[in-house]
């Protein structure tokens, strides 16, 4: 699978990640677009100190962040 689009649809229930415009006094803190994203992103205790998975919150299906695939297994 190829890179997910975080302010795109979920590729599993269609649901839209787009959350909206970050307001502009806020914009400083962050780069373009300037878009928050719904997307739920998973740091792994014990691991880098990075986002590892992605996770839609609506169907809770789980992409490995650098491969793109679902992951099948229990990240908890």
């Amino acid at each position: 699978m190829s890179k997910l689009n975080k302010f795109g649809k979920c590729p599993e229930c269609g649901k839209s990640w787009d959350g909206g415009d970050i307001p502009e006094k806020s914009r400083k803190h962050y780069a373009k677009p300037y878009k928050w994203s719904k997307l739920v992103g998973i740091e792994v205790r014990g691991e880098e100190d990075v986002i590892s998975y992605w996770q839609c919150p609506f169907c809770k299906t789980t992409w490995d962040r650098w491969t793109g695939e679902i992951v099948k297994e229990d990240i908890s």
